[in-house]
């Protein structure tokens, strides 16, 4: 599908405990973010009053339903229930306003998601537990994009660290439980307190893959999850015997 040169674009992401949500245009190449909103909960309830979020953010940028163009989603990696929130959401939005949307790495937008002028990589790390964090490394370009030197993976945080081989910013909610291996091995450790992609991250997320990838049809946005859930496999037990009801045959 080929993009028109102007587009409004809705952008969200709940794969991560923010919930992070941004409008905003690209006209001729050239973006203006609009509005955001975000917020923060504990245990991965900030996709609740999605909803409300959407009309809210909708309502700053003074703008209707009918004038999104285009709807990106930060397609994961990220919690299971999150990513497939986000994709959810995004899938029907798009579908009922019969627009295309555009899959968004919620890496790429973690990465995004600090304003420090430096040339050097970003690891963008979230906590995948067992041991493993989601990781993605981008090289910033001098036009402010910025470029994976390495693709996004989950595995164990020495395999990613041994592919590193420059100084690089590490930020993310996958910092704080990696502090003591990240300094070790000299990593600078930013925004370790980030606990998912930030509006203004979303967005410049969103215009960079705007530029590399364009969007597609709705019906083909797919979650990114990169491993098989607990449940999958076979690691949540339930907590107590199965009891089948006497009401079903």
């Amino acid at each position: 599908m080929t993009a028109p040169t102007a587009h409004t674009v809705l952008a969200l992401d709940t794969s991560t405990p923010r919930c992070a949500l941004a409008v905003g245009r690209v006209d001729a190449g050239v973006p203006t973010l609009l509005a955001t909103d975000d917020t923060h909960a504990k245990g991965g309830r900030a996709s609740r009053a999605l909803s409300q979020r959407l009309a809210l953010v909708m309502e700053r940028a003074r703008l209707e339903p009918s004038a999104i163009t285009m709807v990106a989603c930060g397609a994961g990696p990220g919690m299971f229930t999150g990513v497939r929130v986000a994709v959810a959401t995004a899938k029907g939005i798009a579908l009922g306003l019969g627009v295309p949307v555009l899959a968004v790495s919620t890496l790429a937008a973690v990465a995004h998601s600090t304003p420090a002028p430096t040339s050097a990589p970003r690891l963008a790390l979230l906590d995948a537990r067992r041991g493993e964090v989601y990781a993605g490394l981008y090289a910033p370009q001098r036009d402010g994009r910025l470029v994976a030197s390495l693709e996004d993976c989950c595995r164990p945080l020495a395999d990613v660290l041994a592919e590193v081989t420059a100084p690089c910013i590490a930020l993310g909610p996958g910092v704080a439980p990696y502090m003591e291996p990240l300094t070790h091995a000299a990593v600078v450790t930013e925004r370790h307190d980030l606990t998912g992609p930030t509006p203004d991250g979303l967005w410049r997320a969103t215009v960079d893959a705007l530029h590399r990838e364009g969007p597609i049809d709705g019906r083909s946005l797919a979650a990114v999850y990169m491993r098989k859930s607990y449940a999958e496999l076979g690691i949540h037990k339930p907590k107590r015997p199965f009891v089948k009801s006497p009401f079903v045959d």
